[in-house]
């Protein structure tokens, strides 16, 4: 999964503004009264997330599973001149030096967990790896974009470098979306005229309130709020991400 679609995984994403994600979760510790030092990104796949918020002055880890993903991180963080550690681990694995002031977790990273005992086995991990009063930020799908954005749904699109079949399948009894994406992207410089084909299968499950709820609650993390990220209002039926902010107390 993704060894290939690192490569244009931007591409595909290039309508989710991670500035203003970044100025959002910048705004929610300063709701809360807290300024972590170091800020774990857990899931941080290409590293544009991790990149704007160490651009903001947060001491940033990023942690994934993709080694091609983490390639293209590490030439952003350059890019960009910042000295982010990039750490090869999947997340239910996940071994740090030390603890951290605040673990974030977006574009629906947990939503690649296969089923609650891994979200339950995650969170128990952000939960040792948190200092007292650190804060715990993660989003996930929505059943309405699950089922009515996804379901049985076909995406494309066509440029002249990038073109994809995007293929979505809700299976309701399982909860899990099966993503089949075909790419082709031209061959450059080599062959310009020619593309090269990869094919990528994901697979997302669906998480119910109450299973993330009860999550927290076993991992002795505190809800603060849900909200219709990336913003402050309150969810609804039909918004498309949950974003929660969770505190560890003890």
């Amino acid at each position: 999964m993704y060894q290939d679609f690192a490569f244009v995984y931007d591409r595909l994403t290039d309508d989710v503004n991670y500035q203003t994600w970044a100025s959002y979760i910048e705004e929610i510790f300063e709701r809360n009264h807290v300024m972590p030092e170091i800020v774990l990104d857990l899931g941080c796949g290409t590293g544009s997330l991790t990149v704007a918020l160490a651009c903001k002055g947060f001491d940033m880890i990023g942690l994934d599973l993709s080694e091609e993903m983490l390639g293209v991180a590490s030439e952003k963080a350059v890019a960009a001149a910042q000295n982010i550690l990039l750490i090869n681990q999947d997340m239910c694995e996940m071994e740090l030096f030390g603890t951290v002031g605040a673990v974030v977790s977006t574009m629906d990273s947990l939503n690649y967990l296969s089923n609650p005992k891994s979200l339950k086995k995650v969170f128990a991990l952000v939960h040792q790896y948190l200092d007292p009063g650190g804060f715990f930020i993660f989003d996930v799908h929505s059943k309405y974009k699950m089922e009515k954005v996804f379901g049985d749904h076909s995406f494309h699109l066509v440029t002249d470098d990038i073109s994809y079949i995007w293929n979505c399948h809700y299976d309701g009894r399982r909860k899990v979306c099966t993503h089949d994406i075909t790419c082709f992207v031209r061959n450059q410089p080599q062959e310009p005229e020619t593309y090269i084909r990869f094919d990528e299968l994901h697979e997302e499950r669906f998480f119910t309130k109450e299973e993330i709820e009860t999550a927290l609650t076993e991992a002795h993390l505190k809800l603060v709020g849900v909200y219709d990220g990336p913003t402050f209002r309150k969810t609804s039926p039909k918004s498309e991400r949950w974003l929660y902010v969770c505190k560890k107390e003890t």
